[in-house]
């Protein structure tokens, strides 16, 4: 049994506010950073700004906040929904996406939703039924006290098969509502890695620093891909889900490899060809946490954060967003990968291959990931790693 993870938590904290060129297979691919590049891109760039080993979950933030959105309106619905990238069929998309996900019969990739209101928040129906309909969520309206707390936290251990313990730390006074979106993904390797094939070997850290890393190793037929920016192959897991894994070239910034990725990686996929590929990569864990909110803001979501937050569609009482939080644990081995997500939003008071030569890609320094639903291209995580020792 593998114990490979991914852990991430994500509140956010709702107040009410009553104030308040090509040659063989490598290719010259530069393009300028688009600015309508995908919201799993915009993260990805998050990653990279951020120092150490960053993992984050674009899907559960987006699942989280397409909740919130129900409740959205004028001004404050429209900041979501366009950096958020939902679209006007997000409520059909992500039923549609969930009764995928947990269907799925060769991985164990599951999505649930819950609701948590303070009885002293009076809640409009149709607000509520949105949310039971498209995202199936729990519905529970209780005291904000502490079996409350034990009772959000315990649903989220529940739902991650153990791996988050816990989402909420304190509930405040000016508490509301939690919106919680949780994510489950445990998927094997279609092609292990063999543990008699791994090895010390020597990783580059973003600081310069060699360290000695355990260094997975396997050649195979896999698609592969190379450019100016970046070196670029995938790993498939049981169920239609691969691992993304790309390597910036010497001398390119993570950041800008990140931003070349989400902007191309239609065309990258499309002109990536099936080669023989020794893959050379750390086993890594990493544990990371982060506001969110900062982002968010900086991409267009600044209403909601406000006393300009339109979320009446919640409740006649003026409510904003205070914080959004994420934390992820993860660990990847010969055998696969284990993830969980938990998104909580918090409501208060306002205020075929050919033969070809062999292709080697050492992740001997740091390089990013995502996991991605193969048939959707939905991405579920987003990470780097800088030190697979720390």
């Amino acid at each position: 049994m593998f114990k490979q993870l991914i852990n991430i938590i994500l509140a956010i904290t709702l107040l009410s506010c009553s104030a308040a060129k090509e040659t063989g297979s490598h290719k010259t691919m530069i393009t300028e950073e688009n600015t309508d590049k995908p919201f799993w891109g915009t993260m990805l760039a998050e990653v990279c700004e951020t120092p150490g080993n960053v993992c984050l979950s674009p899907l559960s933030a987006q699942q989280a906040m397409a909740m919130v959105a129900n409740g959205a309106e004028g001004a404050t619905k429209k900041e979501i929904n366009t950096v958020l990238q939902l679209g006007s069929d997000a409520n059909h998309r992500n039923k549609q996406l969930i009764e995928a996900m947990n269907s799925n019969e060769l991985c164990e990739v599951r999505m649930a939703n819950s609701i948590w209101i303070n009885n002293k928040l009076s809640v409009k129906e149709s607000f509520i039924n949105t949310n039971k309909e498209y995202y199936d969520a729990d519905v529970e309206r209780t005291p904000f006290d502490e079996g409350a707390l034990n009772r959000i936290n315990g649903w989220c251990s529940e739902k991650t098969e153990g791996r988050i313990g816990s989402i909420i730390e304190k509930i405040e006074p000016d508490a509301r509502m939690f919106l919680i979106n949780a994510l489950y993904f445990k998927g094997a390797w279609t092609s292990p890695f063999s543990e008699h094939s791994t090895r010390p070997g020597k990783f580059t850290t973003t600081d310069g620093l060699v360290v000695e890393a355990q260094m997975m190793k396997q050649r195979s037929n896999a698609t592969y891909y190379s450019d100016d920016i970046l070196s670029m192959t995938t790993k498939a897991y049981k169920g239609g889900y691969y691992m993304l894994l790309a390597l910036p070239n010497k001398g390119v910034e993570c950041v800008a490899a990140a931003n070349h990725l989400a902007a191309n990686l239609d065309n990258i996929l499309a002109t990536a060809e099936i080669e023989e590929v020794e893959l050379k990569m750390p086993k890594f864990t990493a544990e990371f946490g982060t506001s969110l909110r900062p982002m968010l803001e900086k991409k267009g979501i600044t209403r909601a954060f406000g006393s300009k937050a339109q979320l009446r569609g919640i409740s006649n009482e003026a409510l904003c967003l205070d914080d959004v939080v994420q934390k992820t644990f993860i660990k990847v081995d010969e055998e696969g990968t284990e993830a969980a997500a938990v998104t909580a939003v918090m409501v208060g008071m306002m205020a075929m291959p050919r033969e070809r030569e062999k292709r080697v890609l050492t992740l001997d320094r740091p390089f990013i990931y995502a996991i991605i639903k193969s048939d959707t291209n939905e991405v579920l995580f987003v990470g780097k790693v800088s030190d697979p020792t720390r």
